[in-house]
């Protein structure tokens, strides 16, 4: 998402955000999928990252 604003004839300025995962909603990841191991079924990590937002402003001339 951004916003461009024009200056004057030859500079704009733009503001704008990106947003990765954005509604946050985790993966999860079960460890060991092996029947001997201690960890099985046990939530170890999720497969997603987690929210990142970016802000910028641009100055264009």
């Amino acid at each position: 998402m951004s916003k461009k604003t024009q200056l004057t004839e030859s500079q704009v300025l733009q503001l704008g955000a990106r947003v990765e995962n954005i509604l946050n909603h985790p993966t999860f990841l079960a460890g060991d999928q092996l029947i001997s191991s201690e960890q099985l079924g046990r939530v170890t990590n999720t497969l997603t990252s987690p929210r990142r937002v970016e802000l910028f402003l641009r100055y264009n001339f």
